[in-house]
């Protein structure tokens, strides 16, 4: 949908060099900081806790997630049923899944041979 076709632009635009990527950042990373300082303000939470918690919960700081974000190419796109159809046809089940309920990010699964 729209947000993909977004992300996939926003990804190309990355990678077609050094001002390009700048320009980028330069949107983006506020927009990210911004998003969050609103979403804790609003749930009346601590906006420096995201951040100096982020590494112990993702393994890496929240600048280099958003880098690796904004710069991840190639870009593919495939929903959970999908995925999971493809391991399944490979003699892999399903153990854990977590989604992102369709707001930007990463669905995360774990997936054991039968």
């Amino acid at each position: 949908g729209p947000p993909t076709r977004l992300w996939k632009r926003v990804k190309r635009l990355y990678n077609r060099g050094v001002i390009a990527s700048g320009i980028v950042v330069g949107v983006f990373v506020p927009y990210f900081v911004l998003r969050g300082l609103l979403a804790d303000t609003l749930q009346l939470r601590d906006p420096t806790r995201r951040y100096r918690t982020y590494r112990s919960n993702r393994g890496m700081s929240v600048a280099h997630d958003w880098i690796d974000w904004l710069g991840g190419w190639p870009f593919e796109v495939a929903k959970p049923e999908e995925i999971v159809d493809f391991f399944r046809a490979r003699d892999f089940e399903l153990v854990k899944l977590k989604t992102v309920a369709g707001s930007p990010g990463c669905n995360e699964f774990v997936f054991e041979r039968r």
